[in-house]
């Protein structure tokens, strides 16, 4: 897998005892919720024909275990701009009885850089996320945007995506409640620590704004639907220039299975994949598989 210099939470989540990770028996619990929520999203968009892809690790896992990583507890979809813009129009009244939709263009705060389909009812919060905010169970969808067939033109499209998105997780980090939890959290190590304490300064230098309105201003200025030879997902965990690759990889929609679903995957997902894990059909040792971990969770009444 590609590793990527930043603050590492999850990693850095390992050397605290502050956070909570799951049991097996809750992991396989969170895995039949956010499969049925994936179900209810599919239906949707089936429905009204908007592409809906597997992304990252839930791409791999359709890929190399035909569902879930055996370790992993999420869902990742991405969606073409222009059917994810349509997605958002149609989710209340397809979706809004059992779910809510927090985009980066909600009026009452974003949860993150893409759309996120919340179980109501449920609760799910992680380092970034503050006391009183809506956050539960989740299924993240990234869009995709068309990135620029002028060389010079994608530069700055990356830089001022890479910047916007810098920003944001900055003051998110500077706003934190959380903030000795940070501290006891990157104690251990100098780099953590002075990346902390950059972050920080940044967030503060920036915090005129709310997290919510950068987060606003990343999607409003990373959106793109006029049609070209390159495709990338600014908000995914490779970032622009990490997720760059030719439309064809992408579209059109290619065919695969996830827990006996079949459901759509990148055109070219052997390129797609190994541009983000390498030689992903290589089990990675116990140590470096991806985990997760939270502050509170509550799957709600539906397992109790």
């Amino acid at each position: 897998m590609k590793k990527h210099h930043a603050l590492d939470l999850n990693k850095l989540a390992r050397t605290t005892n502050v956070f909570y990770e799951l049991s097996p028996e809750e992991s396989k619990n969170l895995k039949s919720c956010l499969y049925s929520m994936f179900v209810d999203i599919k239906r949707i968009c089936d429905k009204h024909n908007l592409i809906l892809m597997l992304s990252g690790g839930s791409a791999l896992g359709a890929v190399r275990h035909k569902g879930f990583i055996p370790w992993d507890d999420d869902i990742d979809l991405m969606m073409p701009r222009d059917d994810y813009d349509k997605f958002i129009d149609l989710f209340e009244e397809e979706l809004g009885e059992k779910y809510y939709l927090s985009t980066p263009r909600s009026k009452n705060g974003a949860l993150s850089f893409f759309a996120q389909v919340v179980k109501k009812n449920t609760i799910m919060r992680n380092i970034g996320d503050s006391e009183g905010m809506s956050s539960g169970i989740c299924v993240d969808i990234h869009p995709i945007e068309y990135a620029s067939d002028n060389y010079m033109c994608r530069c700055f499209e990356a830089f001022r995506s890479i910047l916007l998105r810098g920003i944001a997780c900055c003051v998110r980090i500077y706003k934190s409640e959380n903030k000795e939890l940070f501290i006891e959290m990157t104690k251990k190590s100098r780099v953590d620590l002075v990346l902390y304490r950059i972050y920080y300064l940044v967030g503060f230098l920036f915090s005129f704004k709310s997290k919510y309105f950068w987060f606003y201003l990343f999607d409003k200025y990373t959106s793109s639907k006029k049609r070209t030879s390159y495709m990338t997902i600014p908000a995914g965990r490779a970032f622009y220039w990490g997720e760059l690759l030719p439309t064809n990889v992408f579209l059109p929609p290619s065919s695969g299975v996830f827990e006996g679903m079949e459901v759509y995957l990148p055109n070219d997902v052997n390129s797609y994949l190994f541009n983000l894990y390498g030689n992903y059909m290589e089990i990675p040792p116990e140590e470096e598989r991806e985990r997760h971990f939270y502050l509170d969770f509550d799957l709600g009444p539906d397992y109790k």
